[in-house]
């Protein structure tokens, strides 16, 4: 990855507050082991709210392509569903940006199961049997 020098004037509203960053590197300490691993997720979070491509994303953010090589890494790992979710369960997010999430298959929407026999013919109903 490309050593990244960090320039930025304001904060972007998606941007995590000093208290958020320091929940979630407490609970996933792992996320140290990246430097810049704050904006790495703020990058993660400014992306799929925005729908932006990586290539599209503001300068101050490290290289789209160390974004992404981060971002997959921490996917396959499970680490990003997992931050996304702890910040959806402890600080909430946008519904623009919790629905990106789930469209983009990187969290789970859990819906209520439906009782034997009211599911619609013709369609097969999978249920995630826990939160990622």
């Amino acid at each position: 990855m490309n050593d990244i020098v960090i320039f930025k004037s304001e904060p972007y509203p998606t941007d995590l507050t000093d208290i958020e960053w320091a929940d979630v590197s407490k609970e996933f300490p792992s996320l140290l082991e990246v430097k810049h691993a704050r904006r790495y997720i703020e990058a993660f979070i400014y992306k799929y709210s925005q729908n932006a491509r990586w290539i599209n994303l503001p300068r101050d953010f490290p290289y789209a392509e160390d974004l992404k090589e981060v971002f997959d890494k921490w996917k396959f790992q499970g680490l990003i569903s997992k931050v996304f979710s702890y910040l959806l369960t402890n600080y909430g997010l946008s519904t623009t940006l919790k629905n990106a999430l789930i469209n983009q298959g990187i969290m789970i929407c859990h819906l209520p199961r439906l009782a034997p026999g009211l599911e619609s013919e013709g369609v097969t109903v999978r249920y995630a049997d826990t939160l990622v």
